[in-house]
């Protein structure tokens, strides 16, 4: 059997992080299979249509490094692959149940999907006549009984028909339920698997009762766990991420995040972590796939991304924090076009090493070497300047730096360490006095680096501007 999936979003909003897991899971079960990996996209609620949504959905896939082999731009047999282009076959399939008498003609307020209808005792042959774009809607006639099925990850479900009523299959304004289109669309687009979230699970016994009703084959089905805050709950912008497009403005790597939303409720079996995309494809299971709620944690996303930024050149690792950067306004256009620019943030992204774990810790790390403007030092660093002892020592370092006829790490060092001992002070305090006034950070590259970097001129200018807007405490310590 030739594997057959979809992944069928609605352009009702962006893309969230639960929707590209359903997508990784679904492109991952197919290139593992080396089936084929469909987009589909369900566009027939025009009032939650969102304008370029479709478009964030494309180059959200493009963006992790998913093709599919069918869908928009890639057209294929069983097109086309968007909802409202397909409205005469879902009215097809409704003129089917209707002439066999599965479905009936309402009449009534169609907003509530399950209820019981009076229609039903009205229904007769006639309804097969009656137009379908005339303010009437077609509800599916309840058989009764249990639905049961096997789901890949869920294991066996059953459902009593009763409690879903006679639903909804289009609605007066001519346009198909989810459930109906979905049926309609699986079948002619030949889907072996379904793979969606648990959230889908009560829609799956409607769907079953369609199949039936119409004699089709159901596709297997695996609904996969929900992605949930930290804390529980859904998830939001307040927890790091919620969609692709926030991951990617954060510097996020591609495959790393591929890495990590695979990890969002599967496993390979081990306490691996570093998994690359061809890993992935070779040991990608549905059956592993747990049931219990994933919990999405950005410590661990950033901890994946920092892996796959070890295995990243110096270049690529530089190009990454430049683009940061320049989005942040740290550089222009024309500076990244300039080679002592580019040498400057590769040199930096080099010793910031194992710190620099994804493209916006380059504001946290390395802001200051790119700004015009001192750093602001937060009262709470105050104290790194505040004994008369130290700032004394600061102030002479600031004039030797400032003198110095080679600008090396190891003439940095000799100055700072050799005016440490002139002021009777280990080294730490002017070394951490020196680091605030340049960064307004406690943390960063080795200081002698730092120093370099940050350049003569602007290190004597950094330190002036420190001492005299950090208060000094008139006590001796």
């Amino acid at each position: 059997m030739s594997i057959r999936v979809r992944f069928a979003p609605s352009p009702t909003g962006y893309m969230h992080i639960g929707n590209a897991r359903t997508a990784l899971f679904n492109w991952l079960f197919a290139r593992k299979h080396e089936g084929v990996f469909i987009l589909r996209i369900e566009d027939t609620d025009l009032r939650r249509h969102v304008e370029d949504a479709i478009d964030v959905i494309t180059e959200g896939l493009s963006w992790l490094g998913m093709d599919w082999d069918e869908g928009p731009g890639v057209e294929g047999e069983f097109g086309p692959y968007y909802q409202s282009k397909r409205l005469e076959l879902y009215r097809e399939h409704a003129r089917v149940l209707l002439e066999e008498q599965q479905a009936y003609i309402c009449r009534c307020n169609d907003s509530d999907d399950d209820s019981e209808c009076r229609c039903r005792e009205a229904m007769s042959a006639a309804d097969a006549e009656a137009p379908l774009d005339d303010g009437l809607a077609v509800r599916f006639f309840n058989p009764r009984g249990n639905t049961e099925f096997t789901d890949i990850v869920q294991g066996e479900l059953s459902f009593e028909n009763e409690q879903f009523g006679d639903f909804i299959l289009i609605k007066s304004d001519g346009t198909p339920t989810y459930n109906f289109a979905n049926v309609a669309d699986d079948n002619a687009m030949q889907i072996t698997h379904v793979a969606r979230g648990d959230d889908h699970i009560s829609n799956t016994p409607r769907q079953l009762m369609l199949y039936q009703a119409f004699g089709f084959e159901p596709p297997e089905f695996a609904h996969l766990p929900q992605i949930m805050a930290p804390e529980g709950g859904r998830m939001s912008k307040r927890h790091g991420a919620s969609s692709l497009t926030e991951l990617q403005e954060a510097g996020f790597l591609p495959e790393a995040a591929m890495n990590y939303l695979a990890l969002l409720g599967w496993s390979p079996g081990d306490e691996r972590e570093y998994l690359t995309t061809d890993k992935l494809i070779e040991e990608f299971e549905l059956g592993r796939v747990n049931k219990s709620p994933a919990q999405f944690n950005m410590k661990r996303l950033v901890h994946i991304n920092s892996l796959h930024m070890e295995q990243m050149p110096l270049q690529q690792r530089a190009e990454l924090a430049a683009d940061i950067l320049t989005a942040n306004g740290l550089l222009s256009s024309q500076q990244r076009q300039q080679s002592d620019v580019m040498d400057k943030v590769r040199a930096v992204v080099d010793a910031l090493g194992s710190r620099f774990k994804y493209g916006e810790q380059i504001l946290e790390y390395g802001e200051h070497f790119f700004s015009d403007s001192p750093p602001r030092i937060d009262p709470e660093l105050y104290s790194y300047l505040a004994q008369p002892q130290v700032r004394q020592a600061l102030s002479e370092a600031g004039d030797r730096l400032k003198q110095l006829p080679q600008w090396t790490i190891e003439s940095i060092e000799k100055v700072v360490r050799t005016t440490a001992d002139e002021h009777d002070l280990k080294a730490a305090p002017l070394i951490h006095a020196i680091r605030v006034s340049l960064s307004g950070s406690t943390v960063g590259p080795g200081l002698f680096i730092l120093v370099r970097l940050v350049g003569q001129d602007e290190s004597y200018r950094r330190i002036q501007h420190a001492l005299e807007h950090v208060p000094a405490n008139n006590e001796e310590s």
